[in-house]
């Protein structure tokens, strides 16, 4: 019994790194921010991909943005791959903003440059229309 109750320990202990790694907290949840955006880089590596865009802000200023999404493995289940995203593409981009304030944030939902479009909300299905 003393070595279940041992290894059950171990086995909870493991869980809290992976539970703060996933943390939302500096993340505004609440708000999903838009914009038509050119795609400058979409690094497709693990544990998490990173899209990375250019777009004008309301006053016409240049941004860079880099938004968070799911790993691969879950990019492909909802058939994409590496080859749909280049350098250039015009696509519409659905994030939650940092909370920091900063540009950047995590991914709610692509269209893209063919009209498909990738879900990546936190939150669970994306809501039926966005802002």
């Amino acid at each position: 019994m003393n070595r279940f109750l041992l290894g059950l320990a171990l086995i909870l202990l493991g869980t809290v790194p992976a539970l703060a790694h996933h943390s939302a907290a500096g993340i505004d949840t609440s708000k999903t921010l838009s914009a038509d955006v050119t795609l400058k880089q979409f690094m497709w590596s693990a544990p998490h991909a990173q899209i990375i865009v250019m777009y004008q802000d309301e006053s016409g200023k240049d941004v860079e943005l880099s938004v968070t999404t799911f790993a691969p493995g879950a990019l492909i289940r909802q058939g994409f791959s590496p080859k749909d995203f280049r350098a250039g593409d015009k696509i519409k981009l659905f994030w939650h903003p940092n909370r920091s304030g900063s540009p950047g944030g995590i991914l709610a939902r692509v269209v893209a440059a063919d009209g498909r479009v990738m879900n990546g909300d936190i939150q669970g299905p994306p809501p039926a229309t966005y802002p």
